[in-house]
């Protein structure tokens, strides 16, 4: 399966949206012309691991690397603090496209309090 089948099989963003999946790197800016995993509309969890194959495969036949230690699948949650930051943060790009996201939030912001201890409930 080459790049042109991966991009046929792949579930397209509306033209007029893909302005909101930009995101920046080192080497500049990017949208997403197909749906990128973990967006809410994504294809089912079913489709995810042939997905991700196909995504590891192009990457080593480009030859581009992940590291595996810096790498998870399927988590349902967080599992610290440091876990919640980086979520956190990772979400922060989106607070313009969702509203009221500083409420959505709130339950895994409290745990970032001091003194507060971290009790991974239904509303996180």
């Amino acid at each position: 399966m080459d790049h042109a089948d991966v991009y046929r099989l792949s579930l397209r963003v509306k033209e007029a949206n893909i302005h909101k999946t930009t995101f920046k790197t080192r080497y500049g800016h990017y949208e997403f012309l197909v749906m990128p995993f973990g967006l809410t509309n994504a294809p089912i969890e079913d489709e995810h691991d042939e997905h991700l194959r196909v995504v590891l495969q192009t990457l080593r036949e480009k030859q581009l690397y992940a590291k595996f230690r810096k790498c998870e699948f399927w988590l349902r949650e967080p599992r610290n603090v440091t876990e919640i930051h980086s979520f956190l943060g990772l979400t922060g790009y989106y607070r313009r496209f969702v509203e009221g996201l500083s409420l959505i939030a709130a339950p895994l912001t409290k745990l970032l309090r001091k003194g507060v201890p971290f009790n991974w409930t239904d509303a996180q």
